[in-house]
């Protein structure tokens, strides 16, 4: 995931953008008491998509990961939410989907990719014994997944592995565990 992440969109392309929270629920009821904030942005025709851990959902945070993930000239279909109001400034289209009013827009926009991929993604992901700083972890394993889906995983996976390390350590997993901790440095 480290080395095949590319910008999504561009001219002519679509891309929905939403934030969601994942986490628990207190004895399985109410509103999520616990949990982690994720930002992630679909293209609308193709499987092209990223998902980051945020702390914040402001402007200041957003906007940054919006400009290394999103290739500007892009539609950006997002909800009304007052922290995406300036991206024209920024060289992106932007369009809205006011859900106190409609679910589709007069121009037959809706986020309901991305609001389909959060659904999915909370499926896959554990629900018990996350711990915080492993949570980007597992959105990258979710992505890999999505992204390759329509493939063998286990032969992508071998071949992302030649991709990471020398072949001749992955033998010993101390070489492979050596490898993986010099990328995380």
């Amino acid at each position: 995931m480290f080395d095949g992440s590319q910008k999504i969109g561009g001219e002519g392309k679509i891309v929905h953008i939403d934030e969601s929270k994942f986490g628990k629920r207190k004895y399985h009821r109410g509103h999520h008491v616990k949990g982690q904030w994720v930002f992630g942005g679909i293209e609308q025709q193709s499987t092209k998509c990223f998902m980051v851990a945020v702390d914040k959902r402001d402007e200041v945070t957003l906007l940054p990961l919006i400009e290394r993930w999103i290739e500007p000239g892009t539609v950006i279909i997002s909800d009304c939410w007052k922290v995406f109001c300036n991206f024209e400034k920024h060289g992106y289209t932007h369009r809205t989907v006011d859900y106190s009013q409609e679910y589709v827009n007069e121009d037959r926009d809706s986020t309901n990719k991305i609001q389909g991929h959060w659904r999915q993604a909370k499926v896959k992901l554990p629900t018990f014994g996350v711990r915080k700083y492993h949570f980007s972890s597992y959105l990258a394993e979710f992505m890999w997944r999505y992204k390759n889906r329509e493939d063998d995983l286990f032969e992508i996976f071998l071949r992302d592995v030649k991709k990471l390390s020398n072949p001749v350590e992955v033998l010993t997993f101390s070489g492979f565990y050596t490898q993986l901790l010099k990328l995380r440095s």
